[in-house]
C-alpha cells in the first residue's frame, strides 16, 4: 500500500492540502494506538502502532511538495533513483566557462569580478527558476494523465539541484 493508498488520495503532484490533512487526523483518530489500550491485546496496539507511523509518514510525504515530488519519482522508477542528489547533471557548459572566468578574474582582479560574480548569480537564479516553471508545468501534466513525463521531471530536477549547488558554491566564495 502506497502513502496515497494510506491516506485515500490520488496520486497527483498536486495536493489539496486542506483535505490531506482532514483526512489524515480523520485517520489518526480511528488508528491510535491509545484507542486500543483498554482491550489489553497486545497484538492489536502492536498493529495500531505500526498503522499510526504509517499515516504519519505519509502524511509528512505527502504534505511537502518536494517529499511527494521524490516519493512519486520513487514509485515509477525506484527509490534509487527518486532522490534529487541521487543522481546530479552535470554543471552546463556555458556556466562551467563563466564560472572559471570568475575565478581567474577575482585572482587577477578582485574588485572587476565583483559585479562579474553579482551578474553571473542573477543568471543561475533564473535558471533555478525556470527549472521551478518547467516543473510545475510538467507536474501538471503527470496530474492530468501524462506518466510519460516523469523522465523529463527528473531530468529537471537534476538539473534544478546542479545549479542550487553552484549557486550555492559562488555565494560561499
Amino acid at each position: 500500500m502506497d502513502y496515497f493508498e494510506v491516506l485515500s488520495v490520488p496520486k497527483r503532484f498536486s495536493q489539496d492540502l486542506k483535505a490531506l490533512e482532514k483526512r489524515f487526523y480523520e485517520l489518526s483518530r480511528a488508528l491510535h494506538p491509545d484507542r486500543f489500550q483498554a482491550s489489553g491485546d497486545r497484538e492489536l496496539q502492536k498493529q495500531a502502532l505500526e498503522k499510526m507511523s504509517l499515516l504519519n509518514q505519509a502524511y509528512t510525504t505527502l504534505k511537502n511538495p518536494d517529499l511527494r515530488r521524490a516519493y512519486i519519482l520513487s514509485l515509477q522508477e525506484g527509490p534509487s533513483q527518486a532522490s534529487p542528489s541521487a543522481k546530479k547533471s552535470g554543471i552546463p557548459m556555458d556556466l562551467a566557462e563563466e564560472w572559471f572566468e570568475i575565478q581567474d578574474l577575482r585572482m587577477d582582479d578582485p574588485a572587476a569580478a565583483g559585479p562579474r560574480i553579482q551578474a553571473f548569480t542573477g543568471t543561475i537564479r533564473t535558471q533555478i527558476s525556470e527549472c521551478n516553471d518547467r516543473l510545475r508545468r510538467l507536474e501538471d501534466q503527470y496530474d492530468q494523465g501524462h506518466e510519460s513525463v516523469l523522465a523529463e521531471i527528473r531530468e529537471t530536477l537534476n538539473r534544478r539541484t546542479t545549479l542550487e549547488s553552484l549557486l550555492k558554491d559562488v555565494l560561499q566564495s
